[in-house]
């Protein structure tokens, strides 16, 4: 790589830079650690190389035309300043939240698979897909409430078995009335698929 040269970085002077045979570097003389890497192709890319914590770190923060000059240099003293303080140079994106189909698919996964028998592993993939994803898998698993769980277990369509909060068979409504206030908490199910999935959620 031909030696590094300083530059001040605006869209003009990028505009400008070319390289015979190697790529190279121009760093800017106002921001240091920020340069472009230029490359013989003609293709300019924005880059960050700072120090901190006794170790040297590089960053590609894009291609010069889709990220303009101003825009990648307020990016790199950002970069910059998070790598000082220890950071990650890019804040992670936040997770996605997930939806009721998610944690079926994980449930399933997870535990289903890990913990049951083949004849259950295949209830409870049939159970998912047929009644607990189609009523709620686009939903958010943060915005389905104590309601709705009860709207399910009182669907006409919703398969019944035997009770898991006692000995003998009970009603839907005596099943139900035995749900503490908060759903997350319940012990008592309807179904044996139903039952095992709160648990695990």
């Amino acid at each position: 790589m031909a030696q590094a040269q300083y530059r001040s970085l605006s869209k003009r002077v990028v505009d400008r830079l070319s390289v015979n045979g190697k790529d190279a570097i121009f760093w800017d003389r106002d921001l240091a650690g920020f340069g472009v890497r230029v490359y013989p192709s003609g293709k300019k890319v924005f880059i960050v190389q700072t120090r901190a914590f006794g170790r040297s770190k590089r960053v590609t923060l894009g291609t010069h035309g889709p990220l303009a000059a101003e825009r990648a240099r307020k990016d790199a003293s950002a970069v910059i300043a998070r790598i000082k303080k220890g950071q990650p140079p890019v804040e992670p994106e936040p997770t996605p939240e997930p939806t009721v189909a998610d944690l079926a698919e994980r449930y399933q996964r997870e535990y289903v698979e890990m913990h049951c028998k083949p004849t259950t592993v295949s209830h409870y993939r049939l159970m998912l897909r047929k009644h607990i994803v189609p009523a709620l898998g686009e939903r958010l698993v943060a915005e389905v409430e104590h309601k709705d769980i009860l709207a399910f277990h009182n669907r006409s369509d919703t398969p019944m078995t035997r009770c898991w909060c006692s000995s003998t068979r009970t009603t839907r409504d005596e099943c139900l009335g035995c749900w503490p206030s908060g759903w997350r908490s319940t012990v008592c199910g309807c179904t044996r698929t139903r039952r095992g999935w709160w648990t695990f959620v």
